[in-house]
C-alpha cells in the first residue's frame, strides 16, 4: 500500500466495532503515544441468552457467530477496555435480576416437598359440603379457591374448581374468570353455554347445548356464561387452572363504573341506568321475564 494512503474499512467487522484508523503496515495499529496495541479478537465475545432480551438487542445482535473468521488486526487498549467495561456492567446487571426475586422475598423459595409439609393431611382432602358458597333462590355456586383453601396454591397444584347447582331456566350470567380458564364437565341437566371472543373485525359468540356428562371449554380472560334448560335443574363442577382464577360478574361490575360512564355505554340517562342497575338479582338468576 503506498505511503499516506487510507485503509478501506473492513466491511466483515460489525458497525459498532472501531474499524476506522490511522495508516497502518500490516497488521499493526498506531495508538496514542504510550498506549500498546491488543488483539480485536479479545472483546469479540459471545453473550448469553439474557442479553439477546430487547434491551441489549441492539449491543448482541451485531456480534458475530464463532464460525466466523476474524482479522487479527489490533486496536488500542482504550477500545479494548471500554468494551471490556460494558460486559462488565451488562454481567452486573444480569446478575442483579437474577438474584431480585430471592432479595424480594427475603430467603431461597422452599422445595415442593418442603412446602407441602406446612399442610396437615387433611388438607388433601376437600369437602364442598362444607364451603358456604355463594346461594340464591335459583341455585348454589360453591367455589373451592387458594383464599379458602390455601393447598391449592401450591405451585405444583396450582387449582382452582366449584360445583354448581342451578334452577331450570336459571343463569349463571355473564361472568369473566380474568386469571383461569375453565373446564365445565355438566352432571346434572342440559345447558347453553357460551364465552364471547375480544374485540375484533368480526366478533364472535360461540355457542352450544351441552347434555349430561358433556365438557365445555371456557378460555381465561373472555365473558361466559351458562343457562339451564332442564325441567329438573341443573348441575356441574368447574375446574380451573389457576387456584386464584378471579370473578367479574360482567352487569354488576359495569354498574359500579362512574354514572355517566354506565349512562353512556346503555345509551340511556343516568336515572333509567341506575333503575337497572339497581334491580341486578343474584347469580345464579332467574329467567329472563317474559317481553
Amino acid at each position: 500500500m503506498p505511503d499516506g494512503a487510507q485503509e478501506a474499512p473492513d466491511a466483515s467487522l460489525p458497525p459498532t466495532l472501531p474499524h476506522r484508523h490511522p495508516p497502518t503496515v500490516g497488521n499493526e495499529r498506531p495508538c496514542l503515544p504510550g498506549w500498546s496495541p491488543l488483539p480485536t479478537t479479545a472483546f469479540y465475545l459471545r453473550l448469553p441468552p439474557l442479553f439477546a432480551q430487547p434491551f441489549f438487542w441492539n449491543f448482541s445482535r451485531r456480534l458475530p457467530s464463532p464460525s466466523r473468521s476474524l482479522p487479527t488486526m489490533g486496536v488500542c487498549k482504550s477500545a479494548h477496555a471500554v468494551t471490556a467495561s460494558t460486559v462488565a456492567l451488562l454481567v452486573a446487571a444480569a446478575l442483579l435480576v437474577a438474584s431480585a426475586g430471592t432479595a424480594a422475598g427475603g430467603s431461597m423459595p422452599k422445595s415442593s416437598r418442603a412446602a407441602r409439609a406446612a399442610f396437615p393431611d387433611a388438607a388433601f382432602t376437600i369437602d364442598l359440603n362444607k364451603l358456604g358458597g355463594s346461594p340464591s333462590h335459583n341455585g348454589i355456586i360453591r367455589a373451592a379457591e387458594v383464599d379458602n383453601n390455601p393447598v391449592l396454591g401450591l405451585a405444583d397444584i396450582a387449582i382452582g374448581f366449584a360445583r354448581v347447582t342451578m334452577a331450570p331456566f336459571s343463569h349463571n350470567t355473564a361472568h369473566i374468570h380474568p386469571r383461569g380458564s375453565e373446564t365445565l364437565f355438566l352432571t346434572k341437566g342440559t345447558m347453553e353455554v357460551f364465552f364471547v371472543e375480544d374485540n375484533g373485525p368480526a366478533p364472535r359468540v360461540v355457542a352450544n347445548t351441552l347434555k349430561a356428562e358433556g365438557v365445555a371449554l371456557f378460555p381465561a380472560g373472555l365473558i361466559h356464561g351458562q343457562r339451564c334448560t332442564s325441567t329438573g335443574g341443573c348441575a356441574f363442577m368447574a375446574f380451573f387452572n389457576d387456584a386464584d382464577k378471579g370473578v367479574l360478574t360482567v352487569a354488576s361490575r359495569v354498574c359500579q363504573a362512574p354514572a355517566q360512564s354506565v349512562a353512556a355505554a346503555f345509551g340511556l340517562s343516568e336515572a333509567q341506568a341506575a333503575a337497572i342497575c339497581g334491580g341486578l338479582p343474584a347469580v345464579p338468576a332467574p329467567a329472563a321475564p317474559a317481553n
